[in-house]
């Protein structure tokens, strides 16, 4: 059709069109023979078909766009909620201990371990396993699923009696919880091109800072209602909102394939030792272990530090208030913190990133040492947040630079799975040394931030080894691209 199209222009040409006979009226109209007329006639109906061609062509792509605005807008509100659920659990752990017989404090930390420990193993099924499940049940089926094992279980959680229900079913409600990563931002990941997906994962990364924190503030204030059993009505409530995001990606959502460009130019099969190559990375080791150390305290003190201002200002509103307060300083350290390791990455490469992550590590531990001594002074606690949040898209950043597009989506998991593993020992260490006295709590969270001041020096790999490791990966580049 097209070589027939360009063939009727080349005979056309030389025929004068409407604006070029309205500018030489002077000139007598030039008579068109029959086989003329019938070239025109052909050339404006051909051109008719193209254009309509084109309209079809806009409207499939404003379709395919609404399909991906609507079951992104799902996936983001179900990871909103998921956190939303998870944050009702800290301002709420004083009221569910007095409420449930056999509860204590420092059970929560076995509570919140152990929900750790299942979601990284679902991870890892899933993560590894995944496609031979995929086989025989679609994906939207599986995520929608697995979605709905934490909405009942976070609904269930509204009527336990007893503290080993509530524990049995936060276990359960973790098999949903953790298959969010793997079956959830892999949607995201097929839904988008590689080049809008770094502003979509850091939008879900906003879901999940907003979700904790209004659920942490939606739990405060329900959870003093009727005598401090209000909790049961804020985890029933979330539970019941938490269903309206799944059923709008069951009715909206789609159930897209992977870029069919990007599948052909790399080989997505993982082989064992690709991955055992990958972990002799001194970088990659380097960063790994700071992840761990880190949130053997970050995730020790988004649990326990609204249950210490408590105890410190005896008012767990205010105790909430100041807490998520501090929390809302991640948001623009994260921002400002890509931004600077960008900005610097022209003169320095990931060195720039590397010193940036290392020096807003250590500054913020040294102010949250300040913020749990004095809590009063809640600014360290912004100011720590804020810096902490330097090396969150450096790292990742940095992950890039140094793994061939296949391995990325490993070494991603990995750090989940070290996030996870940190905050297992965390938890379980802050039980431990809480057992018998309550009153070391402020010297157990002391003792984490020294480990992670600690682990942060592990930053020094990534400084030496970093030049060396990237050029391997050039190499491997180069080789995939040519072979």
């Amino acid at each position: 059709m097209v070589e027939v199209q360009k063939r009727i222009i080349r005979d056309l040409q030389g025929i004068p069109t409407s604006r070029q006979g309205a500018s030489q009226s002077s000139q007598p109209q030039k008579r068109y023979s029959k086989s003329e007329r019938e070239k025109i006639k052909l050339y404006i109906f051909l051109e008719q078909i193209r254009i309509d061609g084109l309209i079809n062509t806009v409207q499939q792509e404003s379709s395919i766009d609404k399909k991906q605005s609507r079951t992104f807008f799902s996936i983001f509100l179900t990871y909103f909620m998921i956190y939303f659920c998870l944050g009702i659990l800290p301002p709420n752990i004083t009221n569910i201990t007095e409420s449930l017989p056999l509860a204590t404090s420092s059970g929560f930390g076995i509570v919140i371990a152990l929900n750790l420990l299942i979601g990284m193993v679902i991870m890892i099924v899933l993560g590894y396993f995944g496609g031979l499940v995929l086989i025989k049940v679609p994906r939207k089926t599986l995520f929608l699923g697995m979605n709905m094992i934490w909405v009942c279980c976070y609904g269930l959680l509204s009527v336990v009696s007893n503290f080993n229900q509530f524990l049995i079913l936060v276990a359960f409600g973790a098999l949903g919880v953790g298959s969010f990563l793997p079956l959830g931002f892999s949607i995201v990941s097929d839904l988008f091109s590689p080049e809008q997906r770094g502003a979509k994962f850091g939008m879900m990364h906003i879901a999940l800072v907003l979700g904790n924190g209004c659920g942490m503030l939606f739990g405060s204030v329900l959870g003093n209602i009727g005598s401090g059993t209000g909790w049961r009505l804020a985890y029933c409530t979330a539970a019941v909102i938490g269903v309206f995001p799944l059923l709008g990606f069951f009715f909206f959502g789609t159930n897209p394939r992977r870029k069919t460009d990007e599948y052909s130019f790399y080989t997505y099969k993982l082989e064992v030792k690709e991955a055992l190559a990958m972990l002799k990375k001194k970088s990659i080791v380097g960063i790994l272990g700071t992840v761990l150390g880190s949130w053997i305290a970050m995730s020790t003190l988004a649990t326990w530090s609204i249950f210490f201002l408590n105890s410190e200002f005896g008012n767990n509103s205010i105790a909430t208030l100041l807490f998520l307060v501090a929390g809302l300083g991640a948001l623009p350290g994260a921002i400002i913190g890509g931004k600077l390791g960008d900005r610097q990455y022209k003169i320095e490469k990931g060195h720039s990133r590397i010193k940036i992550s290392f020096l807003g590590v250590v500054h913020s531990i040294i102010c949250f040492i300040f913020f749990y001594l004095f809590p009063f002074l809640f600014f360290f606690g912004i100011l720590g947040y804020f810096l902490t949040a330097f090396s969150i898209g450096n790292q990742f950043a940095l992950y890039s630079e140094v793994t061939t597009p296949k391995l990325r989506s490993t070494i991603n998991a990995l750090n989940g799975i070290m996030m996870n593993t940190g905050g297992i020992i965390g938890n379980l260490l802050i039980s431990s040394l809480i057992r018998e006295n309550i009153a070391l709590l402020q010297i157990a969270l002391l003792f984490v931030l020294i480990i992670w001041a600690v682990s942060s020096f592990l930053w020094i790999f990534p400084y030496l080894f970093y030049g060396r490791d990237t050029i391997k990966y050039s190499k491997s580049k180069t080789q995939l691209k040519y072979s």
